[in-house]
């Protein structure tokens, strides 16, 4: 059962959480931005995973940036249909997480969300 109400729940933390979890995958985050505008990602973070019914997400690191020649980067939709299409020629920064639910302890929550 999901607990969490709204997108503000989600939990982004900077280092694991002390209850017990459940692995249920890996949030790498690309930015052109600097670390100090991670504030800014965080709402759609806390969007995306409630939206996937995840407790939380934990970054074990800083941002770590790579330079390189010129690239593309192109995501599609699910038929195949480019959606965003961007050029770089900047350092990008990647920082990956790791994205939790909380083990059933045997608490019953009063309010659940199926």
């Amino acid at each position: 059962m999901y607990t969490k109400l709204s997108p503000k729940e989600v939990e982004v933390l900077f280092q694991k959480p002390n209850t017990p979890t459940k692995t249920m995958g890996i949030v790498i985050i690309r930015s052109f931005t600097n670390e100090n505008e991670f504030d800014k990602l965080k709402k759609e973070i806390q969007q995306e995973l409630f939206e996937r019914k995840i407790d939380g997400v934990y970054f074990s690191g800083k941002m770590e940036w790579s330079e390189g020649s010129p690239f593309v980067i192109r995501a599609e939709n699910q038929t195949g249909a480019i959606v965003s299409l961007a050029e770089a020629e900047q350092e990008i920064g990647k920082i990956t997480g790791i994205a939790y639910r909380y083990i059933n302890n045997g608490n019953k929550p009063k309010n659940l969300r199926q």
